[in-house]
Formats: C-alpha cells, structure tokens, sequence
C-alpha cells in the first residue's frame, strides 16, 4: 500500500512550496498511480493527500474521501512558473485514462506546446458561443423584416416577393431561427407548391435566393441554404420559326372571356375589375395590380374626361413615371370598385385599402400580380367545352391566354384601329431605342395616348353590349408590332 506522507493537507489550501522543519523542501510520496493504486489508497476523512506518479515526470494526484483528482505539472517552454493543468476524476475516469491523458499533456510540453493555454482557449471559445447563443435569437419573421426595406430599394415588385413569403415561407418557417433553416426542407417545400402552382414554384425559388443573400450579407447565416436548388419546374416556351408565339385575342374570344370574367362565381371583385383594366389600358399587369389611390387623378364623376393615372418611376419597369389618360369605361370600373371597397370597410370597421384593387386575403393589401395569372387559368379551365360558342373555348382552353395576352391585345387592337405605332408605344410605357427618343423628345403624347384609348375602350365596350359585330379579323398569332 502507497504510505501518505504524514500531514494531511486542507481542502482549500493544496500544498505548494512546503518546507519540512529542518528547511528542506517536502516530497510528495511516490506511487505507480494505476487501478491497484486507486483500490487500495487510504483515504482521508477530511481535505486531501498529493501523490506523484513513479513514471511520469510531473503527472500527481489528489486523494480525497471519495474521489481521486489527476493533475499535470509542467513548466511550458520559455516561462519560469509552473502550470497545473487538470486532467480529470477518478471514478468518473478510470486510473488509465488519467494516466493517457497525463501521457498526452506530456508530449504536448516537450513539443513546445502549452495545454492549460489551450485548455483556457478552449473554455474561452465556449463562454463566448455560450454568450452569443444567450443573445435573442434572429428568427425569419425577424429577417424579412430587416430585409425588406432592401427589397423595396432592389425591386419594383418587391410586393410580390413579400406575398410569397407571407403566403408560402412564414407560415411554416416565420418562428424559426433564420440559421436553422435547411436546404433540405427548402427543396421539398418548392418540391410541393411545382405540384399545384409550377410558375409560382420558380418565382418563389427567386425570392427565397435574394432572401437568403442578403442574410448572407447581413451576418446573419455563413451560407445561403439556397445554394445548388435548382427550378423545380423548367420552363417550356412554345417556339414557332424559332420566335415565341405571342398571343392576342381574337374579338369572339375577346366578347367571349370578358362576359366570364363578369359571371364567374369565384372569382373577387378586385380581380374582375383589374383584368378589365387591362384589357382595356394595355397597361402592364402588374402596374395594374398594384395601382394606387393616390396615383388616380380626376377620377369622380362630373370630371369631364380629364382622369389619368400618375404611375411613378419607382412603380414602372423602364424606371420612367408614366402617365396614362383613363377613359370613361375604365373610369366607371374603377369608382366601382372603390364605392364597393369603402361599404366593405363600413361593414367590417376595418381601413379603406391605399390601393385600388385590394387582395382579400392579404389584410387590404394590393392584388399580387400571380393573383391575376392564377385567376384567369382557373376561369378558362372552367368553361363550358360544349355550347355555342364552343370553337371560341376550344381555342382559348388549347392556348390559354394569360393577363399579359390582356395587354397585347389592347396593343394590337390599336394598330387594327390605325392607331400610329409611336403612339402605341407611348400607351405601354414602351421606351424608343433611338437618340432622339432617349434625349431631345420629351412629349408625353398625352393628347394622342387619349384619343387612342378612348378609341379602343369605345371600341370593346360596342363589342361586348352586342352593338358591334365580332370578327376574327384580329388574328390569333401575331408578330411582333
């Protein structure tokens, strides 16, 4: 049995530097500090009794009552003051993992290594992940917020984005911390919405890659989860002499979708209302989606012709304020559905939306531009295949026309109506490619662009009250004007 030296040392005062009677320094007992050694070591009642191991230079341990603590003392390279360096307890270690770890420390000094400086590094690491972690954690709802004044700043659709993310990533993700988020769980959500939306899919996998770039930027997360998701649906462009076909309503097909647009039981109010307006405007979908009250000018009754609409630069695609003369049959659209929004308000206690075609889903929020695509592909698959005029649903159903089809046919009825080309393009915001048109012409043609879209609402409005009798003399296919 290891024999202790005779005094036993108090807990809180472990011996250092300690000078027997005759000034000598005192030795610790020496020991093979194994399993036997363990099984068989007195222990004391009180405090603790130092041994040194018989092998290994500088490996100790402290004997107390009911558990044996392993030290390394050591002195590191270039330094005068020894260091202890703690390797573990004994039950909660067995004898020979101490002793490896003593072999460990050992190596590591005569290498010209420290340690406890790497054992400090270490713990300070931790207090600092620890201290970080204990800082409120940055969810999704949080970064969105933070990042949309960005978004506003980088997008004219910057509406859209966020609708796709109230709508499709906040529900599920909002509460989340923004780093917990995985590629994973990403893919198989947009995996999912290609299976009942393929279009939105792509278009909400492009607001999801912005997002996550700028958190990158942001500090917020190392790495973008978006990296390496591809489309979940590829894009399929009919292709005709290698142009893509574009598509233009034919007067039948024209009298025809206007009349369902009216009748359709499902669809808002809101949405009928905009796809009128842009039929008859040839205005962009989205401008029209996104209209706003205080972009309407003379528009109440009794105005005498004078209402237009004041799009700012922000709003348009080519970045240039747009103003646009609204016809009486526009006109009336319009003031109906604001009387129609202001008696919702008055029944619900809730605000009139700023906007002039409010979403119903999104709290008086404007209408998202998807909204129209959404709609107009749901009236059309519902048509009746057989009736009538069942050639006209024949055709729209084997090459459905979409919102954007809405304005392109404004455009070309136009031309029909021998409205000049210049003016055409001044009415869809159409910018010249030429050094006059970029710098010296500064007409807004506001006069001409009247003329031109009372002429076509005039035109629309005779067809569809039957007062004009439809043709096919605008053709199906057109090129480009």
């Amino acid at each position: 049995m290891a024999q202790p030296v005779s005094k036993i040392w108090p807990h809180r005062g472990p011996r250092r530097n300690d000078l027997a009677q005759n000034g000598e320094r005192s030795e610790m007992p020496k020991a093979l500090l194994d399993d036997k050694f363990a099984r068989s070591v007195e222990r004391p009642e009180k405090g603790f009794v130092e041994y040194t191991d018989e092998r290994i230079g500088g490996y100790e341990v402290r004997v107390f009552a009911t558990r044996i603590v392993g030290n390394y003392r050591y002195r590191p390279k270039g330094s005068s003051a020894k260091k202890r360096l703690p390797l573990g307890e004994h039950p909660h270690m067995t004898m020979a993992q101490l002793r490896s770890a003593a072999e460990t420390a050992r190596g590591k000094v005569r290498d010209g290594g420290d340690p406890l400086a790497e054992l400090d590094a270490i713990k300070e690491e931790r207090r600092r992940k620890e201290a970080v972690d204990a800082v409120a954690v940055v969810t999704v709802n949080d970064a969105i917020d933070a990042f949309t004044p960005a978004l506003k700043a980088r997008k004219k659709s910057w509406q859209q984005d966020l609708d796709y993310y109230a709508r499709d990533f906040q529900p599920t993700f909002g509460t989340r911390a923004i780093a917990s988020v995985t590629k994973a769980e990403l893919s198989v959500m947009l995996i999912k919405k290609a299976a009942t939306a393929a279009v939105a899919a792509n278009r909400l996998r492009s607001a999801l890659l912005i997002f996550f770039d700028w958190c990158v930027e942001a500090t917020l997360i190392e790495s973008s989860p978006m990296i390496g998701i591809k489309k979940p649906t590829k894009n399929e462009k009919k292709k005709s002499d290698d142009k893509e076909d574009i598509r233009a309503l034919s007067d039948a097909e024209l009298v025809y979708l206007w009349k369902a647009i009216g009748a359709h039981p499902r669809l808002s109010h809101s949405l009928r209302a905009a796809l009128k307006v842009i039929l008859l405007t040839g205005q962009r979908p989205n401008e029209i989606a996104g209209l706003e009250l205080r972009e309407l000018n003379h528009i109440q009754i009794g105005a005498n012709g004078e209402a237009y609409a004041d799009i700012p630069a922000r709003r348009m695609k080519g970045g240039r304020r747009h103003v646009w003369p609204i016809s009486e049959p526009v006109a009336e659209i319009i003031r109906k559905e604001l009387e129609r929004q202001k008696q919702s308000a008055k029944a619900t206690g809730t605000p009139v939306s700023e906007y002039v075609f409010a979403s119903r889903y999104q709290d008086k929020h404007r209408l998202a531009r998807h909204s129209l695509s959404h709609a107009l592909r749901r009236l059309i698959e519902a048509l009746p295949d057989n009736g009538e005029q069942a050639d006209v649903v024949k055709g729209l159903k084997a090459d459905r026309p979409t919102p954007h089809a809405l304005r392109r046919t404004c455009l070309t009825g136009m031309g029909r109506l021998r409205v000049p080309r210049e003016i055409r393009k001044a009415v869809a915001a159409h910018k010249e490619d030429d050094v006059l048109g970029d710098h010296y012409d500064a007409h807004d043609y506001f006069d001409e662009k009247k003329e031109a879209l009372d002429r076509w609402a005039a035109h629309v409005m005779a067809l569809v009250s039957d007062k004009e009798e439809t043709g096919n003399a605008l053709p199906m296919k057109m090129g480009a004007a």
